[in-house]
């Protein structure tokens, strides 16, 4: 249950009551209630959050497609030649944006280009504060590291302490030729000296605000955007 209470004070509008007993708590303020099961705790608190904030800006699959297009093109231009191409995407939030750029290089290259995903619990800075890792995919590649050109995606750039992360877990498994970033939006606030190679778009926000990718890995779902929250 600690871990618990250390989850919930990330959220100083957000109070904690109910029996530890029961393996659930309640978080509770003015205009939300609702119940969070063990296990479930990191996507349910993010939208209860979500929720509190108001929305400031969408930006919607038209520009969306324009953006990942854009990525592709670049990437292809600087890599036609490339024998040893793959890409790598930050699992969880760039792991639709990495098969959507994936499966168009293939077809603007007219070969197959590997895919697969970078977990980075591991490498986190933030575990004396954040002990339970945010869940997400395992780290699947299915492709040798070593001399390979990785194309590195995530959706936003935020601090640059996820793609540190990456970058960590990466070279733990073999020792590629090149490294590059491929970010679809870069919403600032950087806290290390790490830039995009290839970026679809910059938005200006505050850290306090939250921006959050809706996207399918289909280039038809007409239902992608990208939405920042604030207060």
């Amino acid at each position: 249950m600690g871990g618990l209470k250390q989850i919930v004070a990330r959220f100083p509008q957000f109070r904690m009551v109910g029996e530890p007993k029961f393996k659930k708590i309640t978080v509770v303020n003015k205009k939300l209630e609702k119940h969070i099961a063990l296990g479930g705790e990191f996507s349910q608190l993010l939208a209860a959050e979500l929720e509190l904030m108001k929305e400031i800006k969408r930006i919607d699959s038209a520009e969306l497609e324009r953006a990942v297009k854009s990525l592709v093109n670049a990437i292809s231009d600087r890599h036609g030649a490339t024998e040893k191409l793959v890409i790598a995407s930050i699992a969880d939030g760039g792991i639709a944006l990495g098969s959507r750029i994936a499966e168009a290089l293939s077809e603007k290259l007219n070969r197959p280009i590997a895919h697969g995903t970078v977990n980075v619990s591991f490498h986190r800075d933030d575990i004396g504060r954040k002990p339970i890792p945010k869940p997400t995919q395992r780290t699947e590649l299915p492709f040798t590291i070593e001399a390979v050109t990785v194309i590195l995606v995530d959706d936003v750039l935020f601090t640059g302490r996820t793609v540190r992360a990456a970058l960590n877990e990466i070279f733990d498994l073999g020792r590629p030729a090149l490294v590059e970033l491929a970010i679809l939006c870069d919403r600032g606030n950087r806290r290390l000296p790490i830039q995009p190679d290839y970026l679809g778009f910059t938005e200006e926000t505050t850290p306090e605000q939250k921006v959050v990718l809706t996207m399918d890995s289909s280039a038809e779902a007409s239902e992608n955007h990208l939405t920042i929250y604030g207060e």
